[in-house]
């Protein structure tokens, strides 16, 4: 089974594009889509209803809670309909990340990884049209947390665009409970990552050509304040004590 885990925010635009892709790429396996409207003022549910067919589901916040909420109310979705072997992928619902890689993920988690980042800074990886504030912001964030948590196989940290083995994932959240999303805004793709290197998983990236070109509208991420996300995360886990043997 495969579960796509798709927050979405205002994207009704973004989601027409995106969804007859996704759908096209996954519907040779076993699949199932969850769409979290995160109390959007357009038409994403409505959107994501059309296209969802038999094989999907749209799951609705009644007001914006944040992409750390609309994560979580997936992620434990697909949790619940996946066994152990099984694979659950995020990714993001604007359309900048491309659902024609997920074929490549899968087979990298068959292989007996855990968890695999779509990546911008592997070979191969590209980011067209960011803005540079953005770059910095992002390849900073990488080095950083690299410094800080080392995960071996992963190079970017704050790629949205992942393939977790579904096992893997619960025990996470089994472990972390309430407190797997403890951050605001953008900084819990960071948290997550970060909260599951504690387990310390085989892991390893594909290479992601970011398409920051095919979005519609502004940016949701406030810069300043995933900045101080960011730094908030140092402190705060690195104070945590990992699970204690714990197979991954």
């Amino acid at each position: 089974m495969l579960c796509v885990v798709l927050p979405a925010y205002n994207e009704e635009a973004a989601l027409r594009k995106l969804l007859p892709r996704l759908v096209e790429v996954v519907k040779d396996y076993p699949y199932k889509i969850f769409v979290i409207d995160d109390g959007s003022t357009d038409q994403t549910a409505a959107v994501a209803e059309l296209f969802a067919g038999n094989c999907g589901t749209v799951l609705g916040h009644k007001c914006n809670r944040g992409l750390g909420e609309a994560l979580r109310t997936g992620l434990l979705a697909a949790i619940g309909q996946t066994q152990y072997d099984d694979v659950i992928v995020t990714l993001d619902s604007d359309d900048t990340h491309p659902p024609e890689i997920i074929p490549a993920m899968l087979e990298k988690i068959q292989s007996g990884l855990d968890l695999v980042v779509a990546s911008r800074f592997t070979s191969g990886g590209q980011e067209v049209g960011l803005h540079m504030h953005r770059k910095v912001l992002s390849h900073g964030a990488g080095w950083i947390m690299g410094t800080f948590f080392p995960l071996p196989g992963i190079r970017d940290y704050s790629s949205g665009f992942r393939a977790y083995r579904a096992g893997f994932l619960a025990k996470g959240f089994a472990y972390y409970g309430a407190q797997m999303f403890e951050s605001s805004g953008f900084a819990v793709m960071v948290e997550l990552l970060l909260k599951l290197s504690m387990f310390k998983p085989r892991c390893g990236e594909v290479p992601l050509v970011l398409r920051y070109d095919r979005k519609l509208g502004k940016s949701k991420m406030p810069v300043a304040r995933t900045i101080v996300g960011y730094l908030s995360l140092i402190v705060k886990l690195r104070k945590v004590t990992p699970p204690a043997e714990v197979e991954a």
